[in-house]
């Protein structure tokens, strides 16, 4: 490949490509939402929620007596859908499939006699998604109208050019998708190992290949104490932190306005603090504080609590506390209601009774799920430079 910076020529191409590009609008080079035959009696329905940055994520056979009224493109191999209502998120397809597939008319339909690969590749781009967001209307549901799309212009090579763009950048997205599987895949063994050690159907043994202690009932007051570290509110910007919700075990952060909140009281958090938000405990909203959120601020929502008995590792109660057992003795404890009505008592969570084993065998089980969160860690950062490494190949390799 090779720089170019001529009119209408990409900055990056193949060595042995160097004429100019052609410019038309794209209902001059596509048909649009093209008239349709009688559905089938039944297929499988693509509404704008099956579809995520190039691919199809569900597939729900339905039949037609039932479909929304929205199903209405009967799709053939090679067609693209582009998603008109909220463009801006990207989830179009290149649809490459055999049998009865029906897409909402939340998408445009487009059938193109050149490369579909290469069209694709062209409309899934950041440069010409800014085109249409500039046609869109709409504040809340912003979206295109099929008349508007079809005069966006788009520039193309020979149908060579475009043949080999496809398949280079199709190779791409085949690396993608197979950095994603092999996520996915890590994923759910992990999630099944954890329920194997915390049901103790999976045991490791000691050094010397005898079996450990049995595990103890615990509850989390034998374990930690309520810890709370007041400090007046400041007078400029600070660290404000919460907890996410659903055992995701990370946190918000931003800066906050001392201003905009009426306390006057705020709580220093410390490394390796567990931190819990009340309002919201039943949904899992629980983490443990990093060396990089140390001395964050929290408000009286996000009591904390201090391991300071020396009976659990908290590498251990890392990969505890977001397994189903310990969410279900969460849930057992919260009182009902729903959302705010559904504050947990700060005394309450120390209440929680789990199972832990001795210190020797919650280290090994610690190190194995550490070790299988750094290749998951690993496999996501070369997810995110493939990904990085392609939006930059669009930009340069599209006029």
């Amino acid at each position: 490949m090779t720089d170019k910076k001529n009119k209408n020529i990409p900055k990056l191409r193949f060595l042995e490509f160097s004429d100019e590009w052609e410019t038309k609008k794209l209902g001059e080079v596509a048909v649009i939402n093209p008239p349709n035959s009688e559905l089938p009696s039944e297929f499988i329905y693509i509404d704008l929620e099956s579809v995520e940055n190039g691919n199809l994520l569900k597939e729900s056979l339905i039949l037609k007596n039932e479909a929304p009224s929205r199903a209405q493109r009967l799709l053939k191999r090679g067609d693209i859908l582009f998603q008109i209502v909220r463009p801006y998120q990207m989830n179009n397809l290149y649809f490459n499939r055999i049998g009865n597939y029906v897409a909402s008319t939340g998408y445009a339909q487009i059938r193109t006699k050149n490369i579909g690969e290469f069209l694709f590749q062209h409309l899934h781009n950041q440069k010409f998604v800014a085109k249409v967001i500039n046609k869109c209307t709409g504040t809340s549901y912003p979206a295109i109208n099929s008349t508007d799309l079809s005069s966006i212009t788009v520039s193309f090579p020979t149908l060579l050019e475009q043949q080999k763009i496809a398949s280079f950048l199709t190779a791409v997205d085949e690396k993608l998708q197979a950095l994603k599987k092999k996520k996915s895949l890590l994923e759910q063994y992990k999630k099944g190992i954890m329920q194997k050690f915390f049901s103790q159907e999976l045991r490791f043994k000691d050094n010397n290949g005898n079996n450990f202690p049995a595990w103890e009932e615990k509850k989390l007051g034998d374990i930690f104490a309520l810890k709370l570290r007041p400090t007046p509110k400041p007078n400029g910007l600070y660290k404000a932190i919460g907890v996410r919700s659903h055992f995701k075990g990370t946190f918000q952060k931003h800066e906050s306005d001392p201003s905009k909140i009426k306390m006057d009281t705020l709580y220093f958090v410390k490394e390796n603090d567990l931190v819990v938000n009340i309002t919201f405990a039943w949904e899992g909203a629980v983490a443990i504080v990093t060396k990089s959120d140390e001395n964050g601020l929290v408000s009286h929502r996000f009591p904390t609590y201090l391991n300071d008995k020396k009976q659990l590792l908290i590498d251990f109660f890392r990969h505890l506390y977001p397994s189903s057992k310990f969410k279900n003795n969460l849930v057992l404890i919260s009182p009902g209601g729903a959302g705010r009505n559904r504050v947990l008592k700060k005394t309450d969570f120390l209440k929680i009774i789990f199972n832990i084993p001795c210190l020797p065998e919650q280290s090994k089980i610690a190190n194995f799920l550490s070790s299988l969160d750094a290749k998951i860690n690993t496999v996501q950062s070369e997810i995110e430079k493939t990904d990085s490494w392609k939006k930059g190949l669009l930009q340069k390799m599209f006029v």
